[in-house]
């Protein structure tokens, strides 16, 4: 059967509809995807998963999904998921994304925030033109308020590298064995360099003020000048 572009994209947009039809709600915390699509059924668990959420919320936003509701609440989960000190959990359960405090402290997958900020930068949350705010509090209905929200995760990432210094490992881990890992290392790099594109458009808002803007060049320089180190070393 040759395949043209309408078939194709029918294909592409079912697949859509089967990502948003197995959004997990509890009742308790917005929506949210499991790492397994079918396993809600199978085991019975309920864990929010980071990794996900996190894809499920791009393929949606990339599509422009038609329930932007639904959207807004996976945003919001993102959000939630996060630490107080900017980082994303691989996978916790709905009672600990309610109550931060009860929350299991280990190992940060390095990957998992990559997903995170990448899903959040799809759902244009560095832009004007971010629609997704139902769900979340009045403070995100300001793009500063964004913008210090994605820096904290920044400043998080570039405090956590290898210990070797050159790139990142599989997780956080300090120990002397964690090296530099090029799958994490270059999927870092490629979300900085997402972040480095929507801080050049804010650095030149008019509805951000000269110091807010100068915020947003000066984390262009810093991410910049790790991209090159990087490069430089790979």
């Amino acid at each position: 059967m040759k395949l043209n572009l309408d078939t194709i994209n029918k294909i592409l947009n079912g697949l859509v509809d089967g990502i948003a039809n197995k959004a997990i709600f509890t009742g308790l915390v917005p929506k949210f995807w499991q790492l397994y699509l079918d396993a809600k059924e199978e085991l019975g668990l309920d864990i929010v998963d980071t990794c996900a959420t996190s894809q499920c919320l791009s393929v949606l936003a990339k599509a422009k999904y038609n329930d932007t509701d639904l959207i807004s609440e996976a945003v919001a989960s993102v959000v939630r998921l996060r630490n107080e000190e900017g980082s994303w959990p691989s996978a916790i359960t709905p009672d600990e994304l309610k109550k931060p405090e009860k929350r299991r402290k280990g190992d940060t997958a390095i990957g998992d925030n990559c997903f995170a900020l990448t899903a959040l930068i799809d759902a244009n949350f560095l832009s004007d033109d971010f629609i997704y705010l139902k769900h979340l509090s009045e403070n995100y209905k300001d793009l500063y308020y964004r913008i210090s929200f994605i820096l904290t995760s920044v400043d998080w990432l570039l405090e956590n590298k290898a210990k070797d210094g050159i790139g990142w490992y599989y997780t956080d881990n300090r120990e002397a064995k964690s090296k530099s890992v090029t799958l994490t290392t270059l999927n870092v790099l490629q979300t900085f360099s997402e972040i480095i594109y929507c801080l050049k458009k804010c650095s030149i808002n008019n509805k951000l003020s000269y110091p807010q803007q100068n915020t947003c060049r000066i984390y262009i320089d810093k991410l910049e000048k790790q991209l090159k180190t990087i490069v430089d070393v790979l």
